[in-house]
């Protein structure tokens, strides 16, 4: 391919001047055109605006919904039930008798580890008699 210098540039571009000028003209778009774009930009930045108001109402009110007292405590409620399902399921699967014994063991040390929390706390509700009762003073 051979190199287009300056100067052959500038000489075409001066000869066919009118021609090239007639070519830009048909490319860019008429005022109206232009216009038209402007006025569905806007309608379209409207109706944007307008659902995404709509859209943060519908997550505050579902947030609102799903927050509500009695709601969440049913929910809270679910929750637990069903871990305690799943704990009621694990104690009745067959397990190997090295899993059973870990299980026994774990249980055992974390009532062991109750028994000793609530020895050291002067305040523990479950505490047994093994020292001075506690009085309540109102």
């Amino acid at each position: 391919m051979t190199e287009i210098k300056d100067e052959e540039l500038r000489r075409f571009v001066s000869e066919n001047k009118e021609r090239i000028l007639d070519i830009l003209a048909e490319s860019l778009p008429s005022e109206e055109d232009v216009d038209k774009a402007f006025t569905y930009a806007e309608k379209a930045e409207s109706k944007v605006s307008k659902v995404k108001d709509k859209a943060e109402d519908v997550a505050k009110d579902a947030y609102r919904a799903f927050m509500a007292p009695e709601v969440y405590r049913h929910f809270i409620r679910m929750g637990m039930e069903f871990f305690m399902g799943l704990n009621a399921l694990a104690e009745r699967m067959p397990m190997p008798d090295k899993v059973k014994r870990l299980k026994d063991d774990l249980s055992e040390a974390e009532s062991g580890a109750k028994k000793e929390m609530c020895r050291v706390n002067t305040y523990c509700p479950r505490k047994t008699s093994d020292g001075p009762e506690r009085i309540e003073i109102d």
